[in-house]
C-alpha cells in the first residue's frame, strides 16, 4: 500500500488514499507529543484494529511515563463496539467516555491511573 501507485482499491468503507495516509502515520510518535488528557478505547474482539498491538502500543507509552492517556479495552466487544451476537454496546461505551469526560472536567490536572481493561458483555 505504501510502495504501490495509487489503485481504485476500497476496503472497510476507505479508498487508497485514506489507507496510504493511515498507514504513514506513526501513531506511537503523535501519542508521544500529545499532552492533554487522552482516552484510547480498544474492542478485544477487534479484526480491524489488533487489541495486541494496542496493547503493545500503551505498554511502550507507560514505559516513557505517559501519564495523560488511559486505556480502556473492551475484550467481548469487536471494532465497532459490538458484542459476540452483534448487539451494539455503543450506548454503554458513549456512557463510559461521557463519564470519563466528567472525571477530567471536574479535575482536569488529576494523573490518570492506568486502566487495563473495561469489561462489557
Amino acid at each position: 500500500m505504501l510502495n504501490n501507485k495509487p489503485d481504485k482499491l476500497e476496503v472497510s468503507g476507505h479508498g487508497y488514499k485514506w489507507w496510504q495516509q493511515m498507514l504513514s502515520i506513526d501513531q506511537f510518535d503523535v501519542l508521544k507529543k500529545v499532552n492533554t488528557p487522552l482516552l484510547i478505547l480498544q474492542g478485544g474482539g477487534d479484526l480491524s484494529v489488533s487489541p495486541d498491538k494496542v496493547d503493545e502500543m500503551i505498554t511502550n507509552l507507560r514505559e516513557i511515563k505517559k501519564q495523560n492517556i488511559e486505556y480502556r479495552r473492551y475484550e467481548a466487544l469487536d471494532h465497532g463496539f459490538a458484542n459476540i451476537n452483534g448487539e451494539s454496546m455503543r450506548e454503554k461505551i458513549v456512557s463510559d467516555i461521557n463519564n470519563w469526560l466528567k472525571s477530567k472536567l471536574v479535575n482536569p490536572n488529576k494523573s490518570v491511573q492506568p486502566t487495563a481493561n473495561a469489561s462489557t458483555d
